[in-house]
């Protein structure tokens, strides 16, 4: 294994320090495996999910083995996580996008695949202000009779968010941990009060039957829940500030994965079994509340609390992702190296500011533009995030391929090459199913300009991106040779590269 020095500003990111010593300026040694699970299940937000993406997944496609399609779309991801991880173990990075496609498709691939995981990450956490604002500003109204503006509510939610960005990467995950288990444990008691309580034809396995999705269904419904998995990636992020880095992101990316499995297939089957053949009608008519009335009293009022709670925690823990992210993009010389200075706390500070600053921006446009804060940002900014980071799991997927042909390893050939290739088979088979059921997903027609300027989005950042690679080849060869971050680990004895030219 290669030993990484620090140079005495790399400590805390100052001038002396350089892209090869990114583990040696983040928190080292802070997180264990529950610790970066919770980061991982926060993102997942499984209350939001399971009252709010279930049942657009039932009413959009009327088909009732909702929990059979979550188990298979959880079973294409674990294919995915393998090589993913595995790779992984080489290529300790923050970025991990970033560093992954640079070491297997190039430095000019992994520069694009940071660029557009910064949007796409910063699209997911902005588009929470605007939930959290109408909703919150709901709930006081409701529950204490003030009449709060929804952008005082979310300017509040801001500030909170900001804080804790700032504060040591432990404080954070352990606020995490507290919130994602009352989610889960709710969740949990209100799948249990719909089981036990079920319609005319009682309770039965049928959701699980694939023969209930037809042919017609297939696109709309892995798009719908392919998203919902959007999060488990995040380990190798955390990686860096991890004790024992490979087991504790292997054990919290399956911790993960599992666990959000389980509570999908339970919130739709309860929701199956409940209503049943009537679930999809009720679905579009309740909205969230086909979830939530499932429960009565203490259960259903808590539950209300704790998707609010939840979506606090989803947004703290895409701002750590999105602020480690930029700080591994300046390391590299692919943002302004002032991005990657890091605070006594250990935390990137300017970095972690920058994402409050957009935040702060992304409310006031919100406001200015008179947008509704729910139909016309978050909806349409959370799933143009997750579409995005679904077409970087399908490249990812390739970048591993190609990695691991081109270095050689030690991993079976089943690890490195057969489950891979056919990860990068069904990913991309999703990613068309989520491209042709956009206007499904983003709940607007579909002549609606907005599909096409989020192309334009995407097709500009990552042109901006191959320029930016290609000038700084030109200006500082160095900083360009560094790129996809330092060598963690050795292939057939030898350091691993730097990834193609």
């Amino acid at each position: 294994m290669t030993q990484t020095t620090e140079t005495p500003g790399a400590r805390r990111g100052g001038p002396g320090a350089s892209p090869g010593t990114v583990e040696a300026t983040l928190a080292k040694g802070k997180l264990g495996t529950w610790m970066v699970a919770f980061f991982m299940v926060a993102a997942l937000g499984p209350l939001l999910v399971n009252a709010g993406t279930m049942p657009l997944a039932y009413a959009a496609t009327g088909i009732t083995a909702v929990p059979g399609a979550c188990v298979l779309v959880a079973l294409v991801l674990s294919v995915f996580i393998v090589g993913y991880l595995a790779m992984s173990r080489y290529v300790e990075n923050p970025g991990a996008f970033y560093a992954m496609i640079g070491r297997g498709l190039g430095r000019p691939a992994g520069v694009m695949a940071g660029w557009l995981a910064l949007l796409a990450y910063g699209a997911l956490q902005l588009s929470l202000f605007g939930f959290i604002g109408p909703q919150l500003a709901g709930f006081l109204h409701d529950n204490f009779g003030w009449n709060a503006s929804w952008w005082a509510c979310a300017l509040a939610v801001w500030a909170l968010v900001g804080i804790l960005g700032l504060a040591e990467v432990n404080v954070s995950a352990t606020f995490l941990g507290i919130l994602s288990m009352a989610e889960i444990v709710i969740g949990f008691v209100l799948d249990a009060a719909g089981l036990v309580h079920p319609a005319a034809g009682g309770f039965h396995l049928g959701p699980f039957n694939p023969g209930r999705i037809s042919w017609a269904g297939v696109g709309p419904i892995g798009a719908i829940l392919t998203l919902c998995f959007v999060g488990i990636e995040q380990g190798p992020v955390y990686g860096p500030e991890a004790r024992e880095a490979k087991r504790t992101v292997l054990r919290a990316t399956i911790v993960s994965l599992v666990g959000a499995a389980l509570i999908y297939v339970c919130a739709a089957w309860a929701m199956d079994v409940h209503y049943g053949p009537s679930v999809a009608q009720a679905a579009g008519t309740l909205g969230p509340e086909v979830y939530f009335g499932m429960g009565h009293g203490f259960a259903a009022s808590t539950g209300h609390t704790l998707l609010l709670t939840g979506v606090i925690a989803a947004m703290l823990a895409y701002h750590n992702t999105e602020t480690r992210y930029i700080y591994s993009a300046a390391r590299a010389r692919i943002l302004p190296s002032v991005l990657g200075r890091v605070g006594r706390s250990g935390v990137p500070r300017v970095a972690s500011l920058l994402q409050s600053l957009l935040g702060l921006g992304a409310i006031g446009a919100i406001q200015l533009f008179q947008w509704n804060p729910q139909n016309q940002w978050f909806y349409i900014a959370s799933t143009f995030g997750g579409f995005v980071i679904m077409g970087l799991f399908a490249v990812t997927a390739v970048a591993v391929i190609v990695f691991f042909r081109r270095e050689g390893s030690g991993e079976h050939v089943a690890v490195r090459l057969w489950l891979p290739v056919l990860a990068a088979l069904l990913l991309a088979g999703m990613v068309g199913a989520c491209a042709v059921n956009l206007p499904l997903l983003f709940g607007i027609g579909a002549g609606d300009p907005t599909i096409a300027r989020l192309y334009w989005l995407i097709g500009v950042t990552a042109a901006i991106a191959l320029a930016w690679s290609v000038f700084l080849r030109w200006r500082d060869p160095d900083a360009y040779g560094r790129l996809s971050g330092p060598a963690q680990s050795t292939l057939r004895g030898r350091p691993v590269g730097g990834g193609a030219a």
